[in-house]
């Protein structure tokens, strides 16, 4: 009586055990929560990758700014133009910088790094300003090319050496970011090739008022747009590397 006793406890009127059973334990460290849960500390890579890409949105934030502000003083107009009177083939990279800046923001608030969605669409709009990026290299090399004559060889060949590296690195860097390392290990490598294309447009301004110097005044919205391209040239490749095991 007393074994079939202990071999009843436990166990309702229906047969069925009444203690509840307990799956496998997580692995110490396994957990993928944030910073101030269960036990994750402040120095982790993740929090570390985390805030380095919090670096870029102070950047971004001018590069869209920029677009609304003065840009440009040519010569014989009144007003000066601004990055919404440049011709339209320019405008992917002030929407790519608006976007990967509200991608940025996002991420940052649901502290998790960018999803699949936030990263195809970061990509979709790399891909757009590929398309500035061979506008420029049109402008600043196909067309003066026509008439070899009167080409600076110096000029039009370093020309060709800066866009086919922003180009390349661009290229690669979308490469790296969608093969390799974690959400926001790969976001990093999709901010520092959007900083190779943006850089692109730099030359080509450079470009355009060293050929009109005289009738050509670069204004507070393109100082805004360069200074910030080459800082975030700078932060991208210092967040990868916060952001190390």
């Amino acid at each position: 009586m007393a074994k079939l006793m202990r071999e009843d406890d436990g166990k309702d009127a229906a047969g069925t055990s009444m203690i509840p059973e307990t799956g496998p334990t997580a692995e110490v460290g396994a957990s993928t929560s944030v910073e101030g849960k269960d036990g994750v500390a402040s120095g982790a890579p993740e929090v570390r990758r985390r805030w380095a890409s919090g670096l870029s949105l102070p950047t971004l934030g001018l590069i869209v700014a920029s677009f609304f502000l003065p840009t440009v003083q040519v010569c014989g107009i009144d007003e000066p133009l601004r990055g919404y009177d440049f011709e339209r083939w320019v405008y992917p990279l002030y929407g790519a910088a608006a976007l990967l800046f509200i991608l940025t923001v996002a991420a940052l608030v649901r502290r998790h790094s960018p999803g699949r969605v936030m990263r195809i669409a970061a990509l979709v709009s790399l891909v757009v300003c590929f398309g500035t990026w061979l506008w420029i290299g049109w402008k600043t090399l196909v067309l003066p090319l026509r008439n070899s004559e009167e080409v600076d060889w110096g000029r039009e060949g370093f020309g060709v050496v800066y866009l086919l590296a922003t180009g390349i690195m661009a290229c690669l860097l979308i490469l790296r970011g969608m093969s390799r390392g974690d959400g926001w290990q790969r976001w990093h490598h999709f901010l520092a090739s959007y900083a190779c294309l943006a850089a692109s447009l730099v030359f080509y301004s450079i470009a355009y008022f060293i050929q009109n110097h005289g009738a050509v005044e670069l204004l507070i919205g393109w100082d805004m747009f360069a200074g910030a391209v080459l800082v975030l040239l700078f932060i991208a490749p210092c967040a990868s590397w916060l952001g190390r095991d």
